[in-house]
């Protein structure tokens, strides 16, 4: 079997494991993108149980490109000294740190920036009933050295790795993208020369070892992985050292790129076989790889390197430790349900996740004096209530008036679509 949990040596760094955490946006930072305390408690966490390389949550390299109202910061006079936190906590867990640099050009947001989205050209983003305006190639250029200075920002914040988002549809993918790209200048003659040019610029701002993230819309579609694959090619002429690979576009196909629980699982695995047949890159697979039997099998048939998680960190930030243990019936699944943990980052209330009311919270602090306890109700603020009385010590008795646990909770896989709950 293959053994995603044996250490692995990938270009000048040693992992404990084949675990990521993908890049996932939490919403806990300042609206200046400052680092608070529920970074710190989050990353700590998920260091502690297990993964091997954690991708800190996306920052954009210039304020235009923000997602959200509480999106980190890599451009402010104390953005190394800020993230310099994150990283610590990281490291003290036992996981190394990686910084995913992007910026969303159409798909940013203006209410959280204060500025008009921009784009290769004047076009709109669907999903979020926006619009964004065509770049300058002064512009341009001063997005190829934004993405430099972060760099260096993050190899001076002590990160191990960086990643440079060109997948999702966002602003890279956009100049890749035919219909997004009809630009009469060299950017539109050539849709890869944005990328290129901001690998390069990458590349010389840091020494840190690099991964690309990148989505492949269709594997039928000829031009589209011809792109791709002269891509990959420069990215390993240039030292990229893996590709992440995920799905799904913020604009016009956001199901795809949140990877929800109703969808099937085969179209991701044909983008896998896809891109592994472009590129003799290590592969990195997102997207609901947090079933210990699928992982395995993905990598088993040649799919994937590694994997990368998200939403199964934040459901259980011990699956990692867990899935070491063989304890594979003690995960806390994550359900794809996106409640907690996309609506309310969209708004800025910073990540939550319906099944771990622990996110991005203190550890619980023994009590100083224990006492007997009574939890009316077993749905899953009883049982959630209970189990955080009995962490702090004390003696704690449930009562529920029905047959068994779990409260109006036990309907939630009963909707069509939403069977992955049942986990």
């Amino acid at each position: 079997m293959f053994d995603l949990l044996k250490p692995w040596t990938l270009g000048p760094l040693s992992l404990r494991n084949r675990i990521w955490m993908a890049p996932v946006k939490t919403a806990y930072g300042t609206p200046e993108g400052g680092v608070t305390e529920r970074h710190l408690h989050f990353y700590r966490r998920v260091a502690l149980g297990g993964a091997g390389l954690i991708l800190v949550e996306p920052v954009p390299v210039r304020w235009e490109g923000r997602e959200h109202p509480r999106q980190l910061s890599v451009t402010g006079p104390e953005s190394a000294g800020h993230l310099a936190r994150i990283v610590a906590v990281i490291h003290e867990g036992g996981a190394r740190a990686g910084l995913n640099l992007n910026h969303a050009g159409r798909a940013a947001t203006p209410k959280a920036s204060g500025m008009e989205a921009v784009a290769p050209m004047s076009c709109p983003c669907p999903a979020k009933g926006t619009s964004a305006r065509a770049l300058t190639e002064e512009e341009i250029q001063q997005i190829v050295s934004a993405f430099g200075r972060a760099a260096a920002v993050a190899q001076s914040a002590g990160f191990d790795w960086i990643e440079v988002q060109a997948g999702h549809g966002y602003l890279l993918q956009q100049f890749m993208d035919p219909g997004l790209n009809r630009r009469p200048d060299a950017y539109g003659r050539d849709p890869l020369l944005f990328a290129r040019e901001v690998l390069k610029e990458v590349r010389a701002a840091c020494a840190l070892p690099i991964s690309l993230r990148v989505t492949l819309r269709d594997p039928a579609d000829g031009e589209e992985r011809k792109r791709l694959g002269e891509l990959l090619d420069f990215a390993r002429s240039e030292g990229v050292a893996a590709v992440h690979v995920g799905m799904g576009d913020a604009c016009t196909n956001p199901p795809w790129y949140y990877h929800h629980g109703a969808l099937p699982e085969a179209p991701q695995e044909a983008v896998l076989r896809a891109v592994r047949d472009l590129t003799a890159l290590p592969l990195v697979a997102a997207g609901r790889m947090g079933d210990f039997h699928r992982a395995n099998r993905v990598a088993e048939e040649g799919l994937a390197d590694a994997i990368a998680l998200g939403r199964p960190l934040i459901a259980d930030p011990d699956l990692p430790a867990k899935w070491q243990a063989g304890a594979f019936d003690d995960v806390i699944a994550c359900g794809s349900c996106l409640q907690g943990c996309l609506a309310r980052v969209a708004q800025g209330e910073g990540i939550s996740c319906i099944v771990n009311p622990t996110l991005g919270r203190p550890p619980l602090a023994s009590a100083a004096k224990r006492k007997r306890t009574l939890v009316a109700g077993a749905g899953p603020a009883g049982l959630f209530a209970a189990l955080a009385l009995w962490k702090r010590g004390h003696d704690v008795t449930v009562a529920e008036a029905g047959a068994e646990p779990g409260g109006t909770f036990r309907a939630a896989p009963l909707a069509p679509g939403k069977e992955s709950m049942r986990r």
